[in-house]
């Protein structure tokens, strides 16, 4: 199955919803404006690895948790 940033970032945004996390906390995290974080999470611009740690240690979980589960089982 072929993935696309947006399945990662949807994971993110109700991780985010869940934890009640604002965009300008996460603007902050990834060190970006509050637009650029937006296009980020939205799947518009890719996340880097960097970015993906940044955003799992704002949340407060794993990265691997921000992956999708069935995108881990074929990896």
């Amino acid at each position: 199955m072929t993935h696309t940033d947006t399945d990662y970032t949807s994971e993110i945004r109700a991780e985010l919803a869940r934890k009640n996390i604002s965009k300008a906390a996460v603007a902050q995290a990834l060190g970006k404006s509050r637009a650029t974080a937006s296009r980020k999470l939205s799947g518009a611009i890719p996340l880097t690895l960097d970015e993906l740690y940044s955003l799992a240690e704002l949340i407060g979980v794993s990265p691997s948790d921000l992956i999708p589960s069935d995108t881990k089982a074929s990896a």
